[in-house]
């Protein structure tokens, strides 16, 4: 873990950022100073782009939070407990709202909760004063906003394209160790678990990606080119890997053709070399010419076409991927591109099922939560129910949220304890600003370099406590029972939120699985039907999303044969080849046109029998025996552009469908 200069600029302004708002915050005379200081830090990002982006989606969902909070609390002021359910089921709608969304806007729905829990429940034991708390709150959280909104922007800002260019870069060279080993044909260049871990990282950049509008010091042509590079290194995919099937299908009847090898060979040194636009268009040319569709095509002529279309769209899409990953490092030049009108904006997978159980779960652990509160008469449940809440929201979008919310308990036990030095032993002999700052800069300013470095955001979980354990007001006279119930109930809070959270699981990994797939299967389904339309493109970016979300289950996946049927990669290319037979059987008529329908109905039917059990299904072979007429059919075909893609797109989908065990046995 090195530290760099960035990570102590960033350390340095969000504490600055801390200190001015906590300042204005006791000029201002507001009622909880301290709740700016926290925002300052929760607001402070890396980069600027985020930031700003941040900023406006926390102060969007503080309002929307204090506004229901507000709407709320005077309504059922004479009900505690139907109040306490409310709220909850507002924080669960929140969450359920949030976890479909995946997308840095999300936030603004996680807000929403947050600031009902933080306002609300304090008021459950005194509704007149529910205006003026939520008002208050509002005041606190904006100064804190605008603090860190000022000091990231103004003093050395850092800026995303660099990130951006270094890490698209690191899976670019990724992929092209990836294609370098599928092409030598090395064994299991595919199944790699790193290499499946790209496609999670591919939408990890796009999340961060989603950013760079926000981000005011950034040429405007940058958001459409990372949008560009997206677009090609997803297609990369599907290209990569059934490249790999089609090799070894070849190779199952012998070695494979001298030309083809040649062919390999001259891609291996063509990815070796700097890309240039005259070698990229003489080795497309050379990949598709590789193998001509003339006459009545045999099975293993029409492999060899399948596989010379596929290098070179690989070629093209390769070519564009290095060209603009070069330019995203690029200020300069990046000014210059001319690019069609891109947006951001990615298809990704929502599964529905696991938002709504986690935001049951939400409401089960606010509700018994403040049932708790209520009956015990724990002045300082409160904070407990609010800090469960809102550990199990931030938390509940992690494949596995109990090693975050282990995490939060750990920091944040240490940083109860930094507090109550401070609070006890150091503060008490505190009596000017200045010196108040001084003394909290040792801790916070080495803690900000550790929150500002990759995967840093756990050291949130000190910072944020630690500042609030402070409780710094104008009237500084500090409580040790109020001090210790409140670091009690914070503790108590997130440790019910963990014990909860193992009891209910979530859903487990093997509902995960089962519920990625089966969407799968049944969106395969709906298309080769035409009940549902999709572009490839969108298809490809929905799909490798999905990879990314089963990246963390891999060795689960490999080491149990239950699981021997999952294989997003494959129904990835499925999906692709039945859109292109549908676009190719929407241009044909008489008999072809026909045949192609009832295969794509046939298909559909398939799917769906996946889709309802959620796992494989024995291939029938008279599905098998129907691809295998439309090829002779389409072989048949006067030669033409038509014929050529009916036959590239069935050769795929028998290739997808048909295990290489099963044409052995045959």
């Amino acid at each position: 873990m090195r530290i760099t200069a960035q990570n102590i600029i960033f350390s340095v302004n969000s504490f600055f950022a801390a200190m001015a708002a906590l300042y204005i915050s006791l000029l201002c005379d507001l009622e909880r100073p301290y709740w700016a200081m926290m925002t300052a830090y929760i607001i402070s990002q890396p980069f600027s782009g985020a930031l700003h982006s941040k900023a406006v989606y926390r102060m969007l969902g503080t309002a929307c939070g204090a506004g229901m909070m507000i709407f709320l609390v005077p309504t059922l002021s004479n009900a505690p407990v139907l109040l306490s359910f409310a709220i909850a089921v507002w924080i669960g709608t929140c969450l359920f709202i949030s976890l479909l969304d995946r997308t840095p806007r999300s936030y603004i729905f996680l807000l929403a909760g947050f600031t009902t829990a933080f306002v609300g429940f304090p008021l459950v034991g005194a509704p007149q004063t529910a205006f003026e708390v939520g008002v208050a709150r509002v005041e606190e959280i904006c100064v804190g906003v605008l603090c860190a909104t000022f000091f990231h922007t103004v003093f050395l800002p850092q800026n995303m394209h660099r990130f951006l260019s270094r890490r698209f870069q690191g899976v670019v060279s990724d992929l092209t160790l990836w294609c370098a080993d599928t092409f030598a044909r090395k064994k299991d260049a595919v199944r790699k678990k790193g290499r499946i871990r790209l496609a999670a990282d591919i939408t990890e950049l796009h999340l961060a990606a989603t950013h760079v509008p926000f981000d005011t010091h950034q040429p405007q042509q940058l958001a459409h080119v990372i949008a560009a590079l997206e677009g090609r290194l997803i297609r990369l995919f599907p290209l990569i890997t059934g490249l790999s099937d089609r090799f070894k299908r070849l190779e199952a009847d012998g070695p494979l053709p001298d030309k083809l090898n040649l062919l390999l060979q001259q891609v291996r040194e063509w990815i070796a070399q700097p890309i240039r636009e005259e070698s990229t268009a003489e080795m497309e040319h050379k990949c598709r010419s590789l193998q001509p569709l003339s006459g009545a095509p045999s099975w293993r002529e029409m492999l060899l076409y399948n596989i010379g279309t596929r290098l070179g769209d690989f070629v093209n899409s390769y070519a564009a991927c290095h060209r603009f990953s070069a330019l995203v490092g690029n200020r300069e030049s990046i000014r210059s591109v001319v690019l069609e009108k891109g947006e951001l904006s990615r298809l990704l997978h929502t599964d529905r099922a696991a938002a709504a159980y986690s935001a049951i779960v939400c409401v089960a652990i606010v509700f018994v939560g403040s049932l708790l509160w209520i009956m015990s008469g724990w002045p300082e449940g409160s904070w407990a129910v609010m800090m469960g809440t809102v550990i199990y929201c931030i938390s509940a979008s992690q494949p596995d949220p109990v090693p975050m919310q282990r995490g939060a308990l750990i920091y944040t036990t240490i940083a109860m304890a930094i507090g109550t030095l401070y609070v006890f032993i150091i503060l008490p002999y505190v009596h000017s600003f200045v010196t108040l700052a001084l003394v909290l800069a040792p801790f916070l300013l080495v803690t900000g370099v550790f929150y500002g470095m990759p995967g840093g955001i756990k050291y949130l979980n000190l910072v944020v406590p630690f500042c609030g354990s402070l409780m710094l007001t104008k009237q500084y006279a500090p409580n040790f029972e109020s001090f210790t119930n409140a670091n009690i109930a914070q503790f108590v809070g997130i440790a019910g939120a963990l014990a909860a959270t193992r009891i209910a699981q979530q859903f487990s990994a093997q509902k995960r699985i089962r519920s990625v797939m089966r969407a799968t299967y049944l969106d395969i389904a709906l298309i080769a039907q035409g009940q549902k339309e999709i572009e490839r493109d969108d298809w490809m970016s929905l799909m490798v999303d999905r990879i990314g979300l089963l990246a963390p289950y891999v060795d689960l996946i490999k080491s149990e044969d239950r699981y021997r049927s999952v294989n997003a990669m494959l129904e990835l290319r499925t999906g692709l080849n039945v859109i292109h037979l549908k676009s190719v059987s929407a241009a044909l008529s008489g008999e072809q046109g026909r045949g192609a329908q009832y295969l794509l109905q046939a298909v559909g039917e398939h799917f769906r029998s996946q889709a309802r059990t959620g796992e494989g299904v024995t291939l029938d072979r008279e599905l098998v025996n129907l691809i295998d007429q439309e090829l002779s059919s389409f072989g048949r075909m006067d030669t033409g552009i038509l014929r050529d893609e009916a036959i590239n797109a069935l050769t795929g989908l028998r290739c997808n469908l048909v295990p290489l065990t099963m044409e052995k046995a045959a």
